[in-house]
């Protein structure tokens, strides 16, 4: 199922775990998913979501490590992730970054935030 259609789910869950699916939702995917996934949760759920961070303006065609397909990544700010899961009444637990060198040489960081309601 895509994650844009996750409000078409009966149930409310204890947990939404969102696992890299943002760098494939824009900003405006992203903020209004947030949003859908507050709607789908129990009182005290949680989520989980994890993406790429850098400048949003950096999203583009990424080609894949044989470079043979193209998709276009999203790149994620902190910034209105965080500020989207508050206006949903979220309260981050947990932020944390890692950082990985990508098959280009470039550097990538890896932004992980757990929110419960």
């Amino acid at each position: 199922m895509d994650c844009r259609d996750i409000r078409s789910l009966a149930q409310r869950y204890h947990a939404i775990v969102s696992a890299f699916c943002l760098p494939y939702l824009s900003r405006e995917e992203a903020i209004q998913f947030i949003a859908d996934a507050a709607a789908s949760l129990q009182p005290s759920g949680a989520i989980y979501l994890s993406t790429m961070e850098g400048d949003y303006s950096a999203s583009g065609p990424q080609r894949s490590s044989d470079g043979k397909d193209s998709t276009y990544v999203y790149i994620h700010q902190a910034d209105y992730l965080v500020e989207a899961l508050r206006a949903n009444g979220f309260t981050v637990v947990h932020e944390s970054r890692k950082s990985y060198a990508a098959p280009s040489g470039a550097n990538t960081i890896d932004l992980m935030i757990v929110a419960t309601l």
